[in-house]
């Protein structure tokens, strides 16, 4: 067992032994508007490390990712430790483990085995015409089962299509653009943010009628750009690509499909408020939807690998390592960006009070671009789902004028969290796990920066545009 993995036992136990009260969700918050910018050193830390080590030392990088994510998971515990005492400390992690990382990793963990399971044949020609095609009904599907459970579901036929292609690593790229991120945009289902708007009241078709102008702005040139560089890509390509020239599609796993829908449904009916009464174990606070979504995920993943057909798993060379990469290095993502996300919820108190003084105009009107630009900057390095909430309330947090008088403003909320996911490895769950993909089945993704850069040269100029047309 891994130092890392002792390092959140021991976490845990300390809370169930310790004497203090607080574990429910909404008993201990770190006091944000006293913490300075040495704070965020460790989430700065992971985030270099992220992306410099696997480019200057990879090998050191892929045999001890884990231990470098808990030396800055370390720092943050002792920065805690020191400043609010040992048990608030304790207490903050372990409501930012069970009450956070926990479902993440349940809800990824379960979508991964179950997706796994299930293998989409597709015979055709791997032409920028299909791939293209693929892309598009991926992002489609996305809002229909979430940017997780699509990206988990295509993402292995998609590179198994193109596998006689020299050139995939583009293939990702766009992958993780369209169908991890951007696709998400159209359903509360598609995307956390957009299932934490739902929560406030946001009405469940609202993303689809007022984001669906913004989402088509994005999705059309992104396949146009798309398919004219795989174009010449495959130009290169073609003498030495074998030539089929039917269509066949087939489907493998209809057990696990059945299972990935009752694992969207656990997602969903988890949030309703039928569901919305706790209980409390040893001290935590759950509520009834909590327990239905995780024992939901936990349950139909051991009826993946343990009663269902596996011949689907193997066909698709299954393994555990992009699971094991994600879990290892979101866990130290979560303990260090906590101090992050309680010196934002500062507001104007903390130490980024002058971030909020671009959110509003003279008269204290807000200014929508700069809601889209903020929001999205930030949630392509932080979690996105706590960021749009705290961009929700500092807009007033009123559902009712938020969907109508000030639709465009929650517009610019939603488009920059869901939209500006795609700029980072990390700005969703997702686009991690679908590179640790790639990455087993041989393709050499680009490092952190270069992957960013990519990113940003495709999606900033429509950025730009989208906020001219829809928050000037």
């Amino acid at each position: 067992m891994t130092h890392f993995v002792k390092c959140l036992i021991l976490t845990l136990l300390g809370k169930l032994f310790s004497s203090s009260q607080g574990w429910a969700g909404d008993s201990i918050s770190l006091a944000g508007g006293t913490l300075g910018f040495e704070w965020v050193i460790p989430f700065a830390g992971l985030l270099l490390s992220i992306a410099l080590i696997p480019l200057l030392m990879p090998n050191l990088w892929h045999q001890h990712y884990g231990k470098i994510g808990a030396a800055w998971g370390l720092l943050t515990c002792i920065l805690l430790g020191r400043s609010f005492g040992l048990f608030t400390m304790v207490e903050c992690l372990s409501l930012t483990l069970v009450h956070h990382y926990m479902p993440f990793m349940m809800m990824i963990g379960a979508l991964y085995i179950i997706s796994g399971g299930i293998r989409i044949g597709i015979q055709a020609p791997a032409t920028p015409t299909m791939n293209t095609l693929i892309l598009g009904i991926g992002a489609l599907m996305a809002s229909l089962i979430g940017t997780t459970g699509a990206s988990m579901l295509l993402i292995q036929p998609f590179l198994t299509l193109n596998k006689e292609r020299q050139s995939r690593r583009h293939l990702v790229v766009f992958f993780i653009i369209l169908v991890s991120n951007v696709g998400g945009a159209l359903s509360p289902i598609g995307d956390p943010p957009l299932l934490i708007g739902f929560l406030k009241g946001v009405p469940f078709l609202w993303p689809l009628i007022y984001l669906f102008k913004p989402f088509i702005m994005i999705l059309g040139p992104v396949l146009v750009i798309f398919y004219l560089v795989d174009w010449r890509l495959f130009s290169k390509e073609r003498s030495s690509l074998r030539k089929i020239m039917s269509f066949k599609f087939s489907l493998q796993g209809y057990d696990n499909v059945m299972l990935l829908g009752l694992a969207i449904s656990c997602l969903f009916l988890s949030e309703l408020g039928y569901f919305k009464q706790s209980i409390r174990f040893l001290g935590m606070t759950f509520s009834h939807g909590d327990l239905i979504r995780d024992f939901g995920f936990l349950g139909l993943a051991f009826i993946s690998l343990k009663f269902c057909h596996q011949k689907a798993r193997i066909d698709n060379d299954f393994t555990w390592a992009p699971l094991k990469e994600v879990a290892f290095l979101f866990a130290a993502i979560f303990i260090t960006v906590e101090p992050v996300l309680a010196m934002l919820k500062a507001g104007k108190e903390g130490s980024f009070s002058s971030l909020y003084q671009f959110l509003v105009g003279p008269q204290g009107e807000p200014l929508n671009s700069a809601y889209f630009w903020v929001t999205g900057i930030l949630s392509s390095f932080l979690d996105n789902a706590p960021t749009y909430l705290i961009f929700f309330n500092l807009a007033g947090g009123d559902v009712v004028e938020l969907t109508t008088l000030f639709s465009s403003t929650l517009v610019a909320i939603s488009t920059g969290a869901v939209f500006m996911g795609a700029l980072t490895y990390i700005g969703n769950a997702p686009n991690f796990m679908v590179k640790a993909i790639a990455e087993v089945n041989s393709i050499e993704m680009p490092n952190f920066f270069h992957y960013t850069l990519w990113v940003s040269l495709i999606l900033l100029p429509l950025f730009i545009v989208l906020s001219v047309v829809f928050f000037s």
